[in-house]
């Protein structure tokens, strides 16, 4: 059994704002190749345009105020693609702007465990001791920030599980445990530091903290012990 990844986002927290405004057709150059979309976005401080260029796996999008690198990810794909685009793009962007500079960074991955007769989900609750706590249930929602320092950055890692269903490559739902993880630096810290360049190390560790906790929530399930 193991935690197949579903969706990866890399974000970079940046002002964006003249580049958004007016610099579209540079950025079309830049992404020669890619497919780009514009759309409308409802935010708490209101509608916001996002740009979007995609190309196979890979969407780059554009706010005011962050870049968001999202990776579909193809189970059959050795390592970490995810990440290595990231990097290289952020790297790639810089050339354009040298001057842009980060004061947050985050990594959200979406993963999923498959949950056929709903017996990992069981065994889950089981070893959590939430069966013998409460008794059998039929709906499962766990959610955990766990704090913790990244690369020198204060950052919180939070932990959501839920039971749903994933789709095949019928369209088919299959039952499944979804585990999201969101690691990022803490939002109160708005000091620019972030080089375009100079992420791959917070990124790399980021990675590395959501695949041990997934690692965690598998041993839940097959009832194995690992160390905090």
């Amino acid at each position: 059994m193991k935690a197949i990844s579903i969706i990866d986002r890399f974000v970079f927290f940046c002002n964006l704002e003249d580049v958004v405004a007016n610099d579209i057709p540079k950025l079309v150059n830049h992404f020669e190749g890619y497919k780009m979309n514009q759309r409308q976005e409802a935010t708490a401080q209101g509608s916001v345009t996002v740009t979007t260029f995609a190309n196979k796996n890979y969407a780059v999008s554009f706010r005011k105020n962050r870049i968001d690198i999202e990776y579909a990810n193809n189970p059959q794909v050795v390592g970490i693609p995810s990440l290595e685009y990231t990097v290289s793009e952020l790297k790639r962007f810089k050339e354009l702007y040298p001057n842009i500079v980060g004061n947050r960074v985050s990594y959200i991955s979406t993963a999923f465990i498959p949950n056929p007769n709903n017996e990992p989900l069981v065994d889950m609750m089981d070893n959590l001791g939430l069966t013998s706590a409460f008794g059998p249930s039929n709906e499962f929602t766990f959610r955990i920030n766990s704090p913790i320092k990244i690369a020198r950055e204060q950052c919180n890692a939070v932990l959501n599980i839920q039971q749903g269903n994933v789709q095949d490559q019928n369209k088919k739902n299959l039952p499944a445990i979804i585990c999201v993880n969101d690691v990022n630096t803490i939002a109160t810290d708005t000091t620019n530091r972030f080089e375009l360049d100079g992420v791959a190390e917070i990124f790399n560790q980021m990675v590395v903290k959501v695949i041990e906790k997934n690692e965690k929530v598998l041993a839940l399930i097959e009832n194995a012990t690992i160390a905090s």
